[in-house]
């Protein structure tokens, strides 16, 4: 049998604080509890909801992505694996293991996800800073010269000799056109 909010509110579960006989403490699953609102020997307390849910769409967007960024994420999914309906007290382990594998699971692709869009914007960034340098954005003044050098010597190909006519009559003009004296 499981009690509404209502039934909550009027009659929280009490038991009696093992260091004063007089006071009592209020009893809640984890990690709901109650707050109480004076300080009196007779403690009247009120029904508080952790500050994560699904009970609207941001909410639970909001909630996922704090379960992604693994901020109190156990917590979250305790009260996963507890929650029944809405307004309705949680039970220790409602949702058994489909609660732990769908929390185990978001946490799990939420990561990756967020860690492939970090480094993605790390090597987006590192890739303009190397386009805005041409590449050299680490090298020192003589490292760009001798790089720039070595760009220019790999790009410099010698002329390539020209083969000689075919017809035979040119052969010969074709060779004292070529002599190093032309040079």
């Amino acid at each position: 049998n499981v009690a509404t909010r209502a039934e909550c509110e009027r009659s929280p579960p009490f038991v009696a604080d093992s260091t004063l006989s007089t006071r009592e403490v209020p009893i809640a699953l984890h990690p709901y509890y109650y707050v109480p609102s004076d300080a009196s020997a007779v403690m009247v307390s009120e029904w508080v909801y952790p500050p994560w849910s699904f009970d609207n769409f941001g909410q639970a967007i909001l909630t996922l992505f704090q379960v992604a960024l693994m901020t109190n994420w156990v917590f979250i999914m305790y009260s996963g694996m507890d929650a029944v309906a809405a307004d309705v007290q949680p039970v220790e382990g409602a949702n058994g293991v489909v609660g732990a594998v769908y929390f185990v699971s978001w946490v799990v692709f939420g990561n990756f996800f967020a860690l492939n869009v970090f480094l993605a914007a790390i090597i987006n960034a590192y890739d303009d800073m190397r386009r805005e340098a041409d590449g050299s954005m680490f090298l020192t003044a003589q490292q760009r010269e001798w790089a720039n050098m070595q760009k220019i010597a790999r790009n410099a190909k010698p002329p390539r000799p020209l083969p000689p006519p075919a017809a035979r009559w040119r052969r010969p003009l074709f060779a004292v056109a070529q002599h190093v004296a032309f040079d």
